[in-house]
């Protein structure tokens, strides 16, 4: 979890897509992991399934706890129950009360669309959808470990990885 608490380092903006260094994290022992820029779907694939939902935790992001990955979701989100579209966002704290919807359930698949899209898809059904922002980390994967993926804002499916 020190990556989440880590400083990210950037020579540019994260939406100038020529990154003159790639991405990196300072630990808070003052060391250094360097990680790299991917494209999602092309050069680079992650996928989370069949994990038990334990836990969601609300503050100025809303987070999803699966085992030893968390999904941070930061920017808005579509979450989708009985084929109702609900669009929600994380600085709404008051307005996500139908994420509960979600709990308890368990992941049957998590992927990384090319254009940045994280699509979740529970074991009820329910999905939530989470598309790349302009400004804005949309989303991030914590773990397993020291593994860390973000969302790069203004791109359309750019990814910073780490581990």
């Amino acid at each position: 979890m020190s990556a989440l608490l880590g400083v990210f380092g950037c020579a540019e903006t994260w939406d100038n897509l020529d990154v003159p260094e790639p991405p990196s994290i300072r630990e808070s022992d003052g060391t250094t992991r360097q990680g790299k820029i991917v494209i999602a779907g092309q050069d680079w694939h992650r996928e989370i399934a069949s994990e038990e939902l334990t836990w969601i935790r609300i503050d100025h992001q809303t987070r999803l706890q699966f085992s030893d990955v968390e999904v941070v979701l930061e920017s808005p989100f579509t979450l989708t129950v009985e084929g109702v579209d609900y669009p929600l966002d994380p600085e709404d704290r008051g307005g996500l009360g139908r994420l509960l919807h979600v709990y308890p359930d368990s992941l049957q698949s998590g992927r990384v669309g090319p254009d940045g899209t994280l699509p979740l898809e529970f074991a009820s059904g329910i999905s939530i959808a989470v598309p790349s922002d302009p400004q804005y980390e949309a989303w991030s994967i914590v773990g397993p470990g020291n593994a860390l993926v973000v969302c790069i804002p203004g791109t359309a499916g750019e990814l910073a990885v780490w581990g």
